[in-house]
């Protein structure tokens, strides 16, 4: 049986544990209550979550009152005015998995390079959807999306430039580029798919034309 003293000692604990946990919870309150909150509501709300103005070809997001959302159409807008020419061909597509919105574009010069452009936000809130978040939303861990993000791009690479005796001799260094961890991180760019599978804008060194060309790889994860 426990002393008196014991007792004491153990609900001193627990009195403390309980109060450095109110204090924790009451921090975060504080720290969700401080944080940026946006009215957020269609700009036209007869259109879809994206869409054109007539005569116009690039795409908006169908959200007002987030200055984040704001600033990326406006840079989409730019960004199909400085390749509004017969030469390049320009394309979008976008996603939605639950909250999270992401539109994709595709833009290719009269060189056949093709840029891509990914924005990712969540539609309620009206904040940037981060590859982290991404991530966290499939309950996928880091390490785990990476090595098989290594994967991805070593079989895209092979896809690419066939794989024989010669290989390594040949391509060793476009190879090791491909792969390496400068190349694929946590900083590429990221989305998820009609089918809700995470997607990336892989660059695969090249060993001809290009020094590298950019290309959307299916992680099917």
């Amino acid at each position: 049986m426990a002393s008196d003293e014991e007792e004491f000692y153990d609900l001193s604990v627990n009195s403390l544990t309980n109060l450095d946990l109110k204090n924790e919870l009451k921090k975060e309150d504080e720290s969700i209550s401080t944080q940026e909150q946006y009215n957020i509501e269609p700009i036209d709300e007869k259109q879809d979550i994206i869409y054109t103005l007539p005569n116009k070809s690039y795409p908006i997001i169908n959200i007002s009152g987030s200055k984040e959302i704001d600033d990326i159409n406006e840079k989409i807008k730019e960004k199909y005015e400085e390749f509004d020419d017969d030469f390049s061909h320009k394309e979008y597509n976008y996603y939605l998995n639950n909250d999270i919105l992401s539109l994709v574009l595709s833009i290719e010069g009269n060189t056949g390079f093709i840029d891509y452009y990914v924005y990712n936000i969540n539609k309620k809130t009206g904040k940037p959807v981060s590859n982290a978040d991404i991530l966290k939303s499939k309950n996928i861990e880091e390490q785990e999306f990476l090595s098989k993000l290594s994967k991805c791009y070593e079989d895209k690479f092979i896809e690419l430039w066939g794989y024989t005796e010669d290989f390594q001799e040949d391509y060793t260094e476009l190879y090791n580029k491909t792969v390496s961890t400068a190349n694929y991180n946590m900083q590429v760019p990221m989305f998820m798919d009609s089918t809700g599978n995470i997607n990336v804008v892989g660059r695969i060194y090249s060993a001809a034309g290009a020094d590298y060309y950019d290309y959307i790889i299916n992680t099917n994860m």
